[in-house]
């Protein structure tokens, strides 16, 4: 029997695909290139290309054509990156869910307790379930920035269900405390959520150089000053 090629990690995966890695070097170079402009004032007074040399006299212009081009990118280099979010959206928030604060199990008896058994739609008996070696399940979501729910799925014989509890005020501090911590967890611990997210950061850090160029300088003369 042939093996079955190893899955390959998320890690792994960012790390062989050429496409995002194009176009985030292409991101990345181009908003190093628009930060450095806002930043220290420097002009571009000329570009060499393949055939010919290409000189800059209105140098507002060129700050124009760069943002533009990082607001480009940004599109194309999300494009390439979409799948990867929901990748990590979904390991932050199975570390998340695997809390005890969400599920737990009794150590000595067929008994779960925690957030996920206590909103429990009618009708769905985790315990039950678990016991019978029924397959069900039970995911995060996050929707209008504020609203967090618990996304059930599980089989009683006869047919699927699923169905969304909302996350009332009583717990609501909590979870967003736990979210906020593994969220955080996810970009100091797991390399792969800065390599994702990193490329964004750059392109809106130096588009907000370029339109808050004024505020930005006073802020460095103030700083070069102390």
């Amino acid at each position: 029997m042939a093996e079955q090629p190893k899955q390959l990690t998320i890690t792994e995966q960012i790390d062989v695909d050429e496409g995002l890695k194009s176009k985030r070097k292409l991101l990345t170079v181009t908003s190093l290139i628009l930060s450095a402009l806002s930043f220290s004032g420097a002009k571009v007074e000329e570009a060499n290309t393949f055939v010919l040399r290409l000189s800059f006299e209105n140098q507002h212009g060129v700050s124009v054509l760069l943002v533009l081009a990082v607001i480009f990118l940004l599109i194309r280099y999300h494009n390439y990156a979409y799948p990867y979010h929901q990748q990590l959206y979904q390991l932050w928030t199975k570390r998340l869910l695997a809390n005890p604060f969400f599920l737990s199990f009794h150590p000595h008896e067929s008994e779960s307790y925690g957030l996920i058994v206590g909103l429990s739609p009618k009708g769905m008996d985790i315990d039950g379930l678990n016991h019978e070696n029924i397959d069900w399940g039970v995911s995060y979501k996050c929707s209008f920035l504020i609203i967090r729910k618990l996304r059930y799925s599980w089989y009683n014989r006869y047919e699927d269900y699923q169905q969304e509890v909302l996350i009332g005020w009583n717990y609501y501090l909590k979870v967003i405390y736990l979210e906020a911590r593994y969220r955080f967890n996810s970009y100091i611990k797991h390399r792969e959520s800065l390599d994702i997210l990193t490329p964004y950061i750059l392109g809106a850090l130096a588009i907000s150089s370029y339109f808050f160029n004024d505020q930005l300088q006073a802020l460095l003369k103030m700083l070069a000053v102390n």
